[in-house]
């Protein structure tokens, strides 16, 4: 059942993209409420199964309005097929409409590259405008496209299934675990981590090794689920505490979730042999999440 929900999310997505405008690009205020009209599923299911096709390499999932408090900007996001086709033909309808746009505010036709290069570094003052989310699809396009073609192998078909029917068997076992009696719980979390897994990807590795640098632009493009799982299993907690503190992670949403995994690593801790060691770097992540938070 949950594979059907999910694969009915993916062909939501893929005829949202098969549109020849800016509305090819399926958005979260938009696209979710119409979705849960039209297959009955709840606004949680919708966001399981977005996270599944995510997990699994279907869509890439990206900001396209990122959350401005002071400016009563709430989140937005986008999703896209992960094809190369449909990447760059999309990125063709937003570089034209792009430069299009570009033109009539400022009365100058240049070339999208040129276009992109004046405007990015101030991205934020268009963010929630029709040109800031024409540039933010634009360049993330072209970001995906090079993470496609980095990553070939795993945006294959025969990967994208191994991907997702790994994923729900895990899904299921865990469900199963979670029925069955506390003391027939064989397998921790980090076990089940360290099994073939996205985690396991040149992706996984990608996200685990990203420099501060590279931080936001790494969870543009894969998420920050994705980044947490990578870098917690990894014992990377300075590179989470890192992105925290320069406020490229900053919502509630993600905070808590955070909070959360570190809750579900914590008590795992006298199963796994290394945890301790890191401890002191564990309890400085714990402690940037909740000062962040308490200032939300």
């Amino acid at each position: 059942m949950l594979k059907n929900h999910v694969m009915d999310v993916f062909r939501a997505i893929l005829s949202q993209n098969a549109l020849n405008s800016v509305d090819a690009v399926a958005r979260s205020d938009e696209f979710v409420p119409v979705l849960q009209s039209r297959i009955g599923l709840s606004y949680d299911e919708i966001a399981r199964c977005i996270r599944i096709l995510k997990d699994t390499n279907r869509i890439f999932v990206f900001d396209v309005v990122r959350e401005d408090r002071n400016r009563g900007l709430k989140r937005v996001e986008g999703y896209v097929d992960s094809d190369l086709s449909t990447l760059r033909r999309l990125k063709s309808i937003f570089h034209m409409e792009l430069t299009n746009l570009y033109e009539d505010e400022f009365g100058k036709r240049v070339p999208v590259h040129q276009v992109i290069r004046e405007l990015l570094p101030k991205a934020h003052q268009y963010s929630g405008s029709m040109l800031g989310f024409r540039l933010n699809v634009s360049v993330m396009l072209e970001e995906f496209e090079i993470a496609l073609e980095k990553h070939f192998n795993e945006y294959t078909e025969s990967r994208k299934d191994e991907l997702l029917n790994s994923l729900l068997e895990e899904i299921e076992d865990e469900t199963v675990e979670q029925s069955a009696p506390a003391e027939d719980t064989k397998q921790t979390d980090i076990e089940k981590a360290s099994g073939n897994r996205a985690l396991d990807t040149p992706r996984g590795e990608e996200l685990s090794g990203a420099s501060l640098a590279n931080i936001e632009r790494t969870l543009q493009i894969y998420g920050v689920e994705f980044f947490y799982r990578v870098n917690l299993r990894k014992y990377n907690f300075s590179v989470i505490r890192s992105a925290i503190e320069r406020k490229v992670i900053n919502s509630k949403k993600d905070l808590n979730l955070l909070k959360e995994m570190l809750r579900k690593v914590k008590t795992n801790t006298a199963l796994d042999p290394e945890l301790p060691v890191h401890s002191e770097e564990m309890q400085l992540l714990e402690r940037a999440v909740y000062r962040s938070l308490a200032y939300l």
